[in-house]
């Protein structure tokens, strides 16, 4: 029995190995950058474990649009490109059948606070598994204007916070896509009669989940 499950998990390590080979292994990286509306843009080279250049990271604030690189949405959104031009498109896309700009590496403010801030798929800390990689990014020391004045419009939404990014080699993550979350997080603020600020959080499937017939 011993020698049976030693094989089975022999077999089992070389399979997720052999998964993991077919794509280029990434060379490790963590770094940290500090974002304003003023400038909210972050560009990052993760490169290959020989060094030589592999993905770029590029992050804007959501009213920004590329010709190259498409729109990205809401306060902050971050999408993964390859430099050797294998891949078309943003490798943060959950599915091949996906064609809207946003992704899980859309940051909502109003996911970045509240009861979603800590969530495991749509908070402030969002890991991203596949091909070969894990790559986490994080968002902390969120600062920004009162919610009630941004909504009223006595205050624009301004924003700033602190960026992390770390990328490392990880042979178990084999998926070709970042796959659909186990759930989603939203919310929205309204200001009641009272005058209090009152969030909406929802906690649903995730809108990459393909529909079941």
């Amino acid at each position: 029995m011993t020698a049976l499950r030693i094989c089975l998990v022999v077999g089992l390590c070389a399979a997720v190995q052999a998964l993991a080979a077919q794509w280029p292994g990434v060379g490790e990286v963590h770094a940290r950058f500090a974002v304003t509306e003023k400038y909210p843009h972050v560009g990052l080279v993760i490169p290959a474990a020989d060094g030589e250049p592999l993905y770029r990271l590029s992050c804007h604030q959501g009213d920004y649009e590329s010709k190259v690189e498409g729109d990205f949405d809401h306060m902050f959104h971050c999408k993964l490109f390859d430099m050797r031009g294998v891949i078309r498109g943003d490798m943060f896309s959950p599915t091949p059948e996906w064609n809207r700009s946003r992704t899980r590496a859309t940051f909502r403010r109003e996911q970045l606070m509240g009861r979603c801030a800590s969530h495991a798929y749509f908070g402030k800390d969002r890991t991203f598994r596949m091909m070969g990689m894990n790559l986490r990014m994080a968002i902390s020391d969120l600062r920004q204007p009162d919610m009630r004045k941004m909504l009223s419009g006595e205050a624009a939404p301004d924003f700033a916070f602190n960026f992390q990014v770390d990328v490392r080699a990880d042979a178990t993550a084999t998926n070709e896509f970042v796959g659909p979350a186990p759930e989603m997080c939203t919310s929205y603020y309204k200001v009641d009669e009272s005058g209090k600020l009152v969030e909406i959080a929802t906690v649903s499937d995730d809108e990459a989940t393909p529909d079941t017939p």
